[in-house]
């Protein structure tokens, strides 16, 4: 056997341990179990940044059980929940959207999607004033480095103020999360130009408004999507607009929205959102 043919079965030799090491990689795999039970839901006061205090975490029963991966969806609240993040300010995080779900125990613990089980990790965290995108990113990043997160399936949403974060971020960072969903609130500076990494990067986007909404004009989301498909993306900016309301200020289309049994062709936005990944 010459030397170059020496060399050659060598390197095929690592290759296929190389492939067969991966392979057998747990390190990037979901749980295999199914969660039948709610989320464990816990206050966690701890100082990210300059701008949060505290969080709340929803975390899969099973989580402790095992060395898995799991999907995360952060959840940014809206004005109305800025607090100092101490234990009493926290709860206001609790008030609205799918923290309200988590916390009457009416959030899913399992979702099947393509024949996949996923058990979501939720985080909600309080911001002391409105943030801006260093905020989330700090979150974002002590997330990642604190739980075990499959990063293939990040998700982020958000109303009104923490709707616009969320789409701020997306068109920041669209290569980052695995899909997004804002409700109420969206992105408006130099549209269609700072959007097209939405498209081009291929970012799920699914926007939500009240027509009537008196405090953020259904007109910011509208021009968010339209913006986005503007440049014909592979996948298309997704709205829907509730044509009536009768919250105050017709404002609030995200109890609806993040309600687990409000579906769209069969799917709400949690299964939505886990249809998609990185």
């Amino acid at each position: 056997m010459n030397k170059k043919h020496c060399i050659l079965t060598a390197w095929i030799c690592m290759s296929i341990l190389a492939v067969s090491c991966h392979k057998d990689d747990d390190s990037d795999k979901l749980p295999t179990t199914i969660e039948t039970q709610p989320a464990v839901l816990t206050p966690v006061t701890q100082s990210i940044g300059n701008n949060i205090g505290g969080y709340y975490e929803a975390m899969p029963a099973q989580y402790g059980q095992n060395d898995a991966k799991y999907p995360l969806l952060i959840f940014l609240p809206g004005a109305g929940q800025y607090g100092t993040g101490s234990t009493a300010d926290l709860a206001k995080v609790l008030t609205e959207g799918t923290p309200v779900w988590l916390r009457q125990q009416k959030f899913p613990p399992n979702f099947l999607v393509n024949g996949q089980n996923f058990a979501l990790i939720v985080l909600v965290p309080q911001f002391k004033t409105e943030p801006r995108y260093a905020d989330l990113r700090a979150f974002i990043d002590y997330a990642f480095s604190k739980y075990r997160i499959h990063k293939s399936y990040f998700y982020l949403t958000g109303f009104s103020l923490g709707g616009r974060q969320t789409a701020e971020f997306g068109a920041l960072e669209p290569t980052v999360p695995a899909a997004i969903v804002t409700m109420a609130g969206a992105f408006t500076y130099n549209l269609p130009g700072t959007v097209i990494g939405i498209a081009d990067n291929k970012l799920p986007v699914w926007c939500f408004h009240n027509e009537q909404d008196q405090a953020i004009p259904s007109k910011e989301t509208k021009d968010f999507v339209a913006a986005i498909n503007s440049f014909n993306p592979a996948i298309p900016a997704r709205q829907t607009i509730f044509p009536t309301s009768n919250a105050d200020l017709k404002h609030d289309c995200w109890t609806k929205a993040t309600d687990p049994a409000y579906k769209e062709n069969g799917m709400n936005i949690y299964e939505w959102m886990l249809s998609h990944k990185r």
